[in-house]
């Protein structure tokens, strides 16, 4: 959701992905940054020499902290290391995000489920309990039925984002939306049958902000196919030379959020404070210690 919606929870999201904005994931594209432009020979603008090397910069510590982060994800051994993890994401947010004692208490929740998925598959968050949820959030802001999910649908989203993560990491788009450490995944390599804390933070953002991925997840159980079927090794980096680069650009009129448009009424029927105690509702029973 947009973060002028979203801002009023926050309080109670201190990792949550629903605080900023991320790039489609089908294009594996980055969000690009401001630059000043300065004429250049036959009347047109370009890039200046500083806003080039501020760029630069830019885009030198996004895949520093990214790496930092999936480093950190692939290697949780204690309660420690996910404290450590947690706050390596929201200081990805940290200007969204209101202070650590203000979500202290979220936070510990999350660092304890954060730890024992990782440490322990036996502890992983069910799908079905995650998409149960997710649909009693929906159910109390009054969103409409065709937002709601099934397990099935949670399974086949998470399969196409963590093939495109790897897809990316792979090809050197490395920032906080393609970490692919953050996905529980089974021994045959694909994303197994329950998640990860971090990975599901990252789930509510896809189905609060992208409800209309659902239709694609549903065409792809209709056809019994998942993405993860296009790939085998989609950690591999290409050979060099046998892939092209291009850059395509879509301008793409995209239809009314429906959960947005819910949690509107709701907070204008209900007032912030009656919306902030259903996130803080979804999130302690997803996280619950």
């Amino acid at each position: 959701m947009k973060l002028k919606l979203w801002r009023c929870a926050a309080a109670f999201l201190p990792v949550c992905f629903l605080s900023a904005q991320q790039p489609d994931p089908q294009t594996s594209q980055q969000p690009q940054p401001e630059v000043q432009s300065q004429p250049v020979p036959g009347g047109s603008h370009g890039p200046s020499p500083e806003a080039m090397r501020q760029i630069a910069e830019r885009w030198r510590l996004m895949r520093e902290h990214a790496n930092a982060i999936n480093d950190l994800a692939g290697h949780i051994q204690s309660p420690d290391d996910a404290r450590k993890l947690v706050d390596l994401v929201a200081d990805e947010f940290s200007k969204e995000l209101p202070p650590r004692w203000a979500t202290r208490s979220i936070r510990s929740r999350i660092v304890h489920a954060e730890y024992e998925t990782a440490y322990d598959p036996g502890t992983l968050i069910p799908e079905q309990h995650v998409a149960d949820a997710w649909n009693d959030f929906l159910q109390k802001i009054s969103a409409p039925p065709e937002t709601y999910v099934t397990a099935a649908e949670i399974h086949t989203l998470r399969d196409t984002y963590y093939v495109t993560s790897q897809l990316s990491w792979a090809r050197n788009n490395q920032n906080i939306w393609t970490v692919p450490n953050i996905y529980a995944v089974g021994q045959d390599g694909k994303v197994a049958n329950g998640c990860r804390a971090i990975e599901v933070l990252n789930i509510l953002w896809q189905l609060a902000n992208q409800p209309e991925a659902l239709e694609s997840t549903r065409n792809l159980i209709a056809t019994n196919h998942r993405f993860s079927d296009d790939f085998k090794n989609p950690s591999k980096p290409p050979a060099p030379g046998s892939e092209k680069s291009y850059m395509t650009v879509q301008v793409v009129r995209m239809p009314p959020n429906p959960i947005e448009q819910a949690a509107q009424r709701y907070m204008h029927d209900h007032g912030v404070r009656a919306f902030n105690k259903t996130i803080e509702g979804l999130l302690q029973d997803l996280f619950a210690s």
